[in-house]
């Protein structure tokens, strides 16, 4: 976990800015699946794998929309990476519902055409 964090916190370095959001993509898609590999809630984990093509459909949509559409998220990966490894369910839950909330309100705004 420790090395998941330091490796997102480094693709959030600076690089030419094509190259650093490409990092960011990669190690967006890792935590994605980390957590999904590693959530108790078994129904929960098997919905989300489902929804997976539609996921990636809707932050590919952003991304086409938003200079720099990975910088938001990366506070809040960090975020729950560190509860995660802290073992703080109830700070991961509230990073993890941040993060949900932050991530719906920007692909509405990016599909309403006003990022």
């Amino acid at each position: 976990m420790e090395a998941m964090t330091q490796a997102y916190i480094a693709a959030g370095r600076p690089a030419p800015e094509e190259e650093r959001q490409a990092r960011l993509q990669e190690v967006d898609e890792v935590i994605h699946d980390f957590v999904l590999a590693h959530c108790p809630n078994q129904r929960l984990a098997r919905i989300m794998a489902t929804l997976r093509d539609s996921v990636a459909w809707c932050r590919n949509a952003v991304i086409e929309k938003v200079p720099n559409a990975f910088d938001p998220s990366l506070e809040e990966h960090v975020a729950i990476c560190k509860a995660m490894r802290a073992r703080d369910a109830e700070g991961a839950a509230a990073a993890m519902r941040d993060h949900l909330i932050a991530t719906r309100d920007r692909t509405l705004k990016a599909m309403e055409g006003r990022a």
